[in-house]
């Protein structure tokens, strides 16, 4: 019997690439929810990305944050999540250097940003919108918040509406910066 390649199956669709910054995943991490971010990015079928900056960022300083790349450690060992250094000398490489340089903007920021430029159909996950919001803009980029993430997994049934609430709480109780206070409120804005 001969067989054909091809026959018989779906051709499967290619994958959006999503270039993550430091603050949606530590965001997530803190309130021991990474997997949340996983769950809606492969329900929407992206190909996770984290800047190799991002993940020195998140092992850079205290213990703490040390172990909170642990999660992303072992997902990139699983393959789950992919990895991208900005190589000097590559359009990539300029583009960073004049976000840091030019409009201030921090590593992971200027990282992600740079990567998705340069990837075509390319979104990107971070949280800092005071930063990345004129870019985004600029380049018609996806851009997915941390109240995106919450939202998207509570309307998908990735997580329940209390656990979204309870989610928002944690991370509020942790200094993170979201529009709201609660998500109940969030909710009555939408």
């Amino acid at each position: 019997m001969i067989e054909c390649e091809g026959i018989g199956k779906e051709p499967e669709q290619e994958k959006r690439v999503i270039f993550n910054d430091t603050d949606v995943l530590s965001s997530f991490l803190c309130v021991n929810s990474f997997k949340t971010v996983l769950d809606v990015f492969e329900h929407k079928r992206y190909k996770m990305v984290v800047p190799l900056v991002v993940l020195d960022e998140l092992k850079a300083t205290d213990r703490t944050r040390q172990l909170l790349a642990k999660p992303i450690e072992a997902e990139i060992r699983k393959g789950t999540i992919n990895t991208e250094d900005i190589m000097l000398g590559t359009e990539e490489f300029d583009t960073y250097m004049e976000f840091k340089n030019g409009q201030g903007l921090g590593d992971g920021e200027a990282a992600a940003l740079s990567l998705a430029i340069h990837t075509p159909k390319a979104a990107i996950a971070s949280n800092n919108l005071r930063d990345v919001k004129k870019t985004v803009d600029d380049y018609h980029l996806e851009l997915w918040t941390v109240p995106d993430i919450i939202h998207y997994a509570k309307e998908h049934s990735i997580i329940t509406e209390n656990r979204a609430g309870m989610l928002w709480k944690k991370m509020v109780q942790h200094g993170r910066r979201l529009p709201y206070n609660t998500y109940e409120e969030y909710l009555l804005k939408l």
